[in-house]
């Protein structure tokens, strides 16, 4: 997950989605406590290309491990809001505008990486600071 500076605290989001997930995998399977071991990290993204490339590696996960053709195809992102393709509010437009340009430029990113040959760049744990 990717989320920008706001009002809401880091760790809500996550929170909040494991809390829903593990109730609703324990309420089906019968199955009682954690699903998860370990605490979830929070890092702060101090540098574009790392930033960059978190987007098209959260967007193109489903198809790298066989779950879509095509990121526009799975419909458990917000890669369709990116391009316009879906309304919603998962996705600020000025963000994809400022960072990339064009949606369509996005998309040529991503197809890019997934070719292998836009990858991402030597050193990535350097643009990391730990919270």
């Amino acid at each position: 997950l990717v989320r920008q500076d706001g009002a809401t605290r880091a760790g809500q989001l996550p929170q909040s989605v494991f809390n829903a997930y593990s109730k609703a995998f324990n309420k089906a399977t019968g199955h009682t406590g954690t699903l998860f071991e370990g605490r979830y990290k929070i890092i702060a993204v101090t540098r574009d290309p790392y930033l960059h490339h978190l987007c098209r590696y959260i967007h193109t996960n489903p198809v790298r491990h066989g779950l879509a053709t095509h990121a526009h195809l799975w419909p458990y992102s917000n890669f369709q809001e990116w391009l316009k393709l879906r309304d919603g509010t998962l996705v600020d437009h000025n963000f994809v505008q400022d960072h990339f340009g064009t949606p369509e430029r996005y998309r040529l990113y991503l197809d890019a990486y997934l070719t292998g040959q836009n990858q991402p760049p030597r050193g990535l744990g350097d643009y990391l600071t730990g919270l």
